[in-house]
């Protein structure tokens, strides 16, 4: 271990606002926040890191709503390209608290709660302007799990279970 974090940064922590595109024809603002520790090998290009990733988003379609708490954590493989540029991908596994509402004016609004499994892959670019600061861009696709949501069922409208995230990244590295 004492190898692999020999020379350069150790750890990472970044705010991710940006826009999520949901299950229905639909989108929303979302907000992350993600940390990792990790490094590279003396002489290796790749950079390895674990990390950590909470992410809150919301998606208003018509007279429904659905609000989504992710935690996940997985690898980030980073790769400089030509300096100050950096890009990486990331693969995650966690959980996310799904809440929908759905409003039918003159009837009582329904709602529900659940936890569901979730995996994400992701794709980043970073701009280190300074030693300790980046800025950047990331896309992510989650895919949750198909068990069947209550409020599509009742209101007879399919949904797919996947969401496409794309964030401006503003990261510190230590």
């Amino acid at each position: 271990m004492l190898c692999l974090l020999a020379g350069g940064q150790f750890f990472f922590a970044e705010v991710q606002p940006g826009v999520e595109v949901g299950e229905e024809p639909a989108s929303g603002g979302s907000l992350a926040l993600q940390t990792g520790v990790g490094g590279s090998w003396a002489g290796s290009l790749p950079r390895f890191f674990l990390t950590l990733r909470y992410e809150h988003a919301g998606i208003e379609n018509g007279p429904s709503r659905r609000e989504y708490d992710d935690v996940a954590g997985g690898l980030r493989i980073l790769i400089p390209v030509v300096e100050p540029v950096r890009v990486y991908g990331e693969a995650l596994g966690g959980f996310t608290d799904a809440r929908a509402t759905l409003d039918r004016y003159s009837l009582p609004m329904l709602a529900s709660a659940r936890l569901r499994p979730l995996v994400q892959l992701a794709a980043g670019v970073q701009i280190r302007f300074h030693t300790n600061f980046s800025v950047g861009a990331r896309i992510a696709q989650s895919w949750l799990d198909d068990s069947p949501d209550a409020l599509a069922l009742i209101a007879h409208t399919p949904i797919e279970n996947t969401r496409t995230t794309l964030a401006l990244v503003l990261g510190a590295h230590f």
